[in-house]
């Protein structure tokens, strides 16, 4: 839906992803003395609206939603009006129209909050709505939702600062591509006069050269292989999803030197820190474990946690059953285990597996703060390789010519 907000001389236009008008109206963010009216789409223009808005609900704003929520509630405002409350700080249509739903669910239906934001998967993962309802049982959901706001707020630092390391690199092979484009389409075809005049005067191109001519002259005359990477840009761009989930990416991602280790430890902080909050509030055992191995995102992490899960069923301590399931998880898995052990003889499962998945945080947080200065030498010295060697086949005919030109001049 779509609504024009008035104030004064003024005006803006909101769209908000909802089917009911009345809830909708108000989920646009409008303040006290803005006057909000209907401005409804033509057919075709709310398909393509509904069509290319984003169905998912971006990092900070989903740390903004629970902080609030917390800072309401812990006011001892009911949900549906604290909901109101927060609605104006959410930005996209999406979570506009998920904030008329919960209100709708909640006074329309009489839906407790965790129940209502289980029809939400896209903007509410399992293990928040698991959280919400445990607090919904237990009376804290103020302390829930400042729960899920660290949590929030921690894993987007960790995947912001995880995909920053690798944009200057991704940058850099770009432009080394792009230069690599310009000299054989632009550059090498100019110069052909040049590599003639050489061969005619009985003289050989430098090897470089050679090598440079040779490839620029297959990739012109056989345009065709330049499917081979904007069918896969294609490919990646719209595939990304079935791509990061096909086991033998994921085999690949935890396995690279680096970037693997990283990603391995971001991979089980996350899913211990769900764990250690599932756990913290009481969630059935089953359950715990099932969450953290979806919360993962890995097959060999999901993996391992079923596995332990099926030890602790068969009435094995924490410690022994992350112990003999270790292997799966890479180095990092005994010294999660040796944790565990220390956690059974205490009683303090909840506390050691936080203390864990922060200090795995902090591990990564310190190899994600190195990781660009450590593929920053890497990619210049590939790049000036790159860039050195077309440089070379470029100028070097030249000097051929002028020496031969010296050496006719000397006779």
């Amino acid at each position: 839906m779509r609504f024009r907000v008035r104030y004064r001389n003024t005006e803006r236009v909101v769209i908000v992803l909802a089917p009911f008008p009345q809830y909708a109206a108000s989920s646009t963010g409008a303040a006290a003395d803005e006057v909000v009216t209907p401005h409804p789409f033509d057919a075709a223009s709310a398909s393509l609206t509904r069509a290319t808005t984003s169905k998912r609900v971006s990092g900070p704003e989903l740390e903004s939603f629970f902080s609030e929520m917390e800072r309401c509630l812990r006011a001892g405002l009911p949900p549906a009006q604290s909901l109101k409350l927060v609605t104006p700080l959410c930005k996209s249509p999406y979570f506009r129209g998920v904030m008329s739903g919960l209100r709708y669910l909640l006074e329309q239906h009489g839906q407790k909050l965790g129940e209502a934001m289980e029809q939400f998967p896209s903007a509410f993962d399992e293990v928040a709505v698991a959280l919400v309802r445990a607090g919904e049982t237990s009376g804290q959901q103020a302390v829930i939702f400042a729960r899920l706001a660290v949590r929030s707020a921690s894993s987007r630092s960790l995947t912001s600062k995880f995909l920053s390391a690798l944009v200057t690199p991704g940058v850099t092979l770009f432009f080394v591509f792009a230069a690599m484009t310009i000299l054989h389409f632009f550059v090498f075809p100019t110069l052909e006069d040049n590599f003639k005049a050489i061969r005619l005067n009985g003289s050989v191109l430098p090897l470089p050269t050679q090598i440079v001519v040779g490839v620029s002259n297959f990739i012109r005359n056989y345009p065709v292989i330049w499917a081979i990477p904007i069918g896969s840009f294609i490919t990646i761009f719209f595939g990304w999803r079935a791509i990061f989930a096909a086991k033998w990416f994921q085999r690949f991602s935890v396995r690279v030197p680096v970037v693997g280790t990283a990603y391995r430890l971001i991979i089980m902080a996350r899913a211990l820190d769900a764990l250690a909050l599932l756990n913290a509030e009481a969630v059935p055992l089953e359950r715990c474990y099932k969450l953290a191995a979806k919360v993962s995102g890995h097959y060999e992490y999901s993996d391992f946690f079923h596995e332990v899960l099926k030890q602790l069923l068969k009435g094995r301590k924490p410690f022994s059953a992350f112990m003999s399931e270790r292997h799966r998880i890479g180095p990092e898995g005994a010294d999660i285990a040796a944790r565990m052990e220390s956690a059974s003889v205490t009683g303090q499962i909840s506390e050691s597996l936080s203390v864990t998945a922060t200090i795995l945080k902090e591990t990564a947080d310190a190899k994600l703060d190195a990781l660009p200065k450590l593929l920053g030498p890497l990619v210049t010295v590939l790049a000036t390789v790159i860039i050195g060697a077309l440089v070379m086949a470029v100028f070097l005919p030249t000097f051929t010519l002028l020496l031969d030109a010296l050496k006719g001049g000397a006779k």
